[in-house]
């Protein structure tokens, strides 16, 4: 598939949960693609036009280390909550029931420890992408 072809699949909203691994979308205009819950790893978005925050929270992250893992966790938590979050993590009720959950990754409950995040959005974007070797 070239280049065109991927991205006008992307922007016709067949991005969505796509394994784009290792794609070569510079240059691309992204802004207004759906790539919910979809796999970038590997792939080069170098000046491409896309919205952090958008791709921050649709994209499938995945299994990751621990440390952004937990990270992770407490960017939820800010959606429901730390008893909710401590609750599920003892075996309770998944706390996203209703209530979309902010970050799209494979959650460890025994990493669970109530705290604030310790990344801003834009740091926490720079990890990942480093994670998953997304070139930015």
């Amino acid at each position: 598939m070239t280049k065109k072809e991927l991205i006008e699949k992307i922007k016709c909203g067949e991005g969505v949960g796509s394994d784009l691994r290792g794609s070569d979308l510079r240059d691309s205009h992204l802004s207004c693609s759906n790539l919910s819950c979809s796999d970038l790893r590997d792939s080069d978005l170098r000046y491409a036009k896309y919205s952090i925050p958008i791709f921050l929270h649709s994209i499938n992250w995945g299994i990751l280390p621990d440390r952004l893992t937990l990270e992770l966790m407490r960017h939820d938590a800010l959606l429901v909550g730390t008893k909710a979050m401590t609750a599920w993590a003892k075996g309770g009720d998944c706390p996203f029931q209703k209530t979309v959950r902010g970050f799209y990754f494979q959650e460890k409950t025994e990493l669970w420890k109530p705290g604030k995040p310790k990344m801003n959005e834009m740091e926490l974007w720079i990890a990942l992408c480093e994670e998953k070797k997304i070139k930015i």
